[in-house]
């Protein structure tokens, strides 16, 4: 994640509504927890979670927002795109693909997630953040082109 413009993280997800910091998505190699975000000194612009219930958030009387996708926006993620709701796996494929056609071809993560939401028929994902804003996903026609691989 350091130093990423963009993060996809396709996996499942649980929201844990006591604590911001124990929510997380279950990757290969172990489970991400919000408290292992800490770590993170500049976190990814634009993060993507496609997982079931990322973007379950609860706001406390203090109103620091409670997990996954609050974590990265209290970091200072300037964007994330989750899911509200348990998404199927292929529905989600078909969303994100285009979602991310869309990405590369310079429209702002609302914009684009709106358009693929339309395309597809998918519902359940929501734009959280400054999604008006154009992000670099190194492809030519992006926001800006960046000196490394595509996302």
């Amino acid at each position: 994640l350091p130093g990423a413009e963009i993060a996809h993280l396709a996996a499942h997800g649980t929201f844990c509504p006591r604590s911001r910091l124990l929510s997380g998505i279950d990757l290969e190699d172990g489970r991400l927890m919000a408290y292992d975000l800490l770590r993170l000194r500049v976190p990814p612009r634009l993060v993507v979670l496609s997982a079931c219930d990322a973007g379950m958030a609860h706001a406390p009387a203090d109103g620091a927002p409670l997990g996954l996708a609050g974590a990265f926006l209290s970091l200072g993620t300037q964007c994330v795109v989750a899911s509200l709701v348990p998404v199927r796996d292929e529905e989600t494929l078909d969303l994100m693909t285009v979602f991310h056609e869309l990405l590369a071809a310079g429209h702002c993560p609302a914009q684009a997630l709106a358009t693929a939401n339309a395309k597809t028929g998918v519902a359940g994902f929501v734009c959280l953040g400054y999604g008006d804003q154009p992000v670099a996903t190194g492809r030519a026609g992006s926001a800006t082109q960046l000196d490394q691989e595509p996302t």
